[in-house]
């Protein structure tokens, strides 16, 4: 009986495949909600205070070029959408900052609770998810659940048997897999044994994070820096540490430990303010550059001045993915506009490998420029 229907089952998917036809089970896995049980170290919450002490939540200084300081559209999206975390902080209540923190989902940090606690099923349209998590799939070789981080944090999204997936996972897990594949390359085609990776404007570190999950070859060591406002940079600083405890993660506070900490030999990732990049060109010799939608929204003199800084004749790759299509409003966030990547003044040193469309995001293109 039971290889009788077998057959069945198997005439019926030839007859739907000659009809291009295709039958898909309702996903009962996404929109899944997920609250990690893993507290964050108290020890963690404690050095993001100690680094406020030292470095300005508002970037409150004259002395560095105004191009690494915070313009107008980021002091505003500060206020308004981050009040409750700057004002923890200023407030220095450890302890309630640290509880937020336990519950909050990974995808945004958000501290407002009302939307921590938001009813399941939500938040991402079945469609947009399944496109992306295909892509991924046939793109990278890899499955969805390499994305999984151990449970560390709580987030919404699809349920695998090691975890839950969101989309955002998906689409740095995309980013991670290319900037693996430059790692690679530089190590196995130039015969690098140290590579140092530059991801400016990090956000919540996510994509950092893919890029360990990914890289295994052990003949490489790996110099991974988180280029931010301070802000981001000590929350990227929470999310990497959740995650991987044990790997040596510093959160630069002072120009001096930029020198110090590039001493240390082996793997290693630092999180160093926008305003000691000239101490990163001093210490460092970067292979590749990401940035992941940050060069549009900071205005064009800025993209100009890291471009100028840090894309030069050593750097081998630039991988930048921003917005780039006019057919969408390049307001942002109602105080300014966004830059279009294609009017990016990149160097003469580089030139335009392949550019490709952000799956799951028209708006945004991907971009890599290699040294020439």
């Amino acid at each position: 009986m039971e290889k009788k229907i077998i057959v069945q089952r198997k005439f019926i998917k030839k007859i739907f495949s000659l009809l291009n036809i295709e039958v898909k089970k309702k996903d009962n896995y996404l929109n899944y909600t997920f609250f990690s049980k893993k507290k964050i170290k108290l020890d963690i919450v404690k050095d993001i205070f100690k680094f406020h002490k030292k470095v300005d939540q508002l970037y409150i200084t004259k002395n560095y070029p105004k191009e690494t300081l915070m313009n107008a559209t980021w002091k505003f999206w500060l206020k308004n959408y981050k009040k409750k975390q700057m004002d923890l902080i200023k407030q220095n209540k450890v302890i309630e900052f640290k509880n937020i923190l336990d519950i909050v989902f990974s995808n945004d940090f958000n501290f407002n609770k009302k939307q921590i606690h938001s009813k399941k099923g939500k938040y991402i349209s079945s469609l947009h998810f399944n496109n992306i998590f295909h892509v991924f799939e046939s793109v990278t070789n890899r499955k969805i659940e390499d994305l999984v981080d151990n449970n560390s944090w709580s987030k919404y999204g699809y349920l695998t048997k090691k975890g839950v997936v969101s989309s955002r996972d998906l689409l740095t897990g995309l980013q991670a897999h290319n900037i693996v594949l430059l790692i690679n390359y530089i190590n196995h085609e130039q015969k690098k044994k140290n590579v140092t990776f530059l991801d400016l404007g990090c956000g919540t570190g996510a994509t950092v994070e893919k890029v360990l999950y990914f890289t295994n070859d052990k003949e490489v060591s790996m110099n991974l820096i988180l280029m931010d406002f301070p802000n981001r940079l000590s929350l990227a600083y929470a999310y990497l540490k959740k995650i991987f405890p044990k790997k040596r993660i510093f959160l630069v506070s002072q120009e001096n430990q930029v020198r110090s900490t590039s001493k240390i030999k082996g793997e290693k990732i630092l999180l160093i303010p926008t305003i000691f990049y000239h101490q990163i060109l001093k210490n460092y010799q970067i292979n590749i550059l990401n940035n992941q939608a940050s060069f549009s929204e900071m205005g064009y003199k800025s993209v100009r001045f890291y471009l100028n800084k840090f894309v030069n004749k050593n750097l081998d790759y630039l991988i930048e993915t921003n917005f780039n299509n006019k057919l969408y409003s390049n307001n942002l966030l109602g105080v300014s506009k966004h830059v279009f990547s294609r009017n990016f003044p990149i160097p003469n040193t580089h030139k335009l490998l392949i550019s490709f469309a952000k799956v799951g995001g028209e708006k945004y293109v991907t971009n890599i420029y290699k040294r020439i």
